[in-house]
This record gives C-alpha cells, structure tokens and sequence, in this order.
C-alpha cells in the first residue's frame, strides 16, 4: 500500500488521543483522517487475504505492522495509604 507516493510499512492507533498514522517507509509518521485509516487497513486486509488464498503452502504476510500505542498514567502510592494497607 502506498501513501502519497511513499510505501506504508505500518499503521499507528492511538486510540487515547483519537490520532491515526501511518508509519512511511524511511520512519516517517503521517497523520491521517481516520476514514482513510479504516480505508487503507481494509484493502491492506483484503489483499494479504487474497494472497493467502492464492499461496497457501509458501503464504507468508508482508512485513508490515498495526501499532496500538495507550497513554499511561503513573502516579506515585500515597505513602499515607501505603502504612494503612495489611499484608496478604
């Protein structure tokens, strides 16, 4: 699959920040609508099915990746709450 005249080597989710990109080849990331996205990841599926279909013994999936990235937050144990709590 390519995306402006580049090829996309992987998809990035960030479902937290509600931001989609694809991971160009050369490491650059592009933000995307995220029609485009769904779009893109659904021909991308449809043709490894295709290929799957057509090469089953020597089928092997192209390298490219669907990257989920989350948000965490740490934050540190309230030593108050900490004495409080009785071992198991």
């Amino acid at each position: 699959m390519f995306y402006q005249d580049r090829l996309i080597v992987g998809y990035i989710l960030e479902p937290d920040q509600d931001r989609y990109m694809f991971q160009l080849a050369g490491g650059e990331e592009k933000a995307v609508p995220r029609e485009e996205f769904t779009r893109h990841w659904e021909i991308y599926q449809g043709y490894e099915l295709e290929r799957m279909a057509a090469h089953l013994e020597n089928y092997h999936p192209l390298p490219v990746t669907l990257e989920v990235r989350r948000s965490l937050r740490i934050t540190p144990v309230s030593s108050a709450l900490r004495r409080k709590r009785r071992s198991a």
